[in-house]
């Protein structure tokens, strides 16, 4: 991975952690209906990703061989 997505990447997790970890509990309660909406978009699109990853190296395989 280039190091200019991997930064972004960390950053993202980095922000996620902050609010998952504590700071959720001191916003107020539509902040943090908001926030946790934001965070589990994050979520599906990691999982999505990495779904689709695995997909084309599955296909990669499968054309390679």
């Amino acid at each position: 991975m280039d190091k200019k997505k991997q930064i972004f990447i960390d950053r993202v997790d980095d922000g996620f952690n902050y609010f998952n970890d504590y700071r959720l509990e001191e916003l107020k309660e539509d902040d943090r209906y908001y926030i946790n909406a934001f965070m589990l978009y994050i979520e599906e699109l990691e999982c999505q990703v990495k779904l689709a990853h695995k997909q084309l190296k599955k296909a990669n395989e499968i054309l390679s061989s």
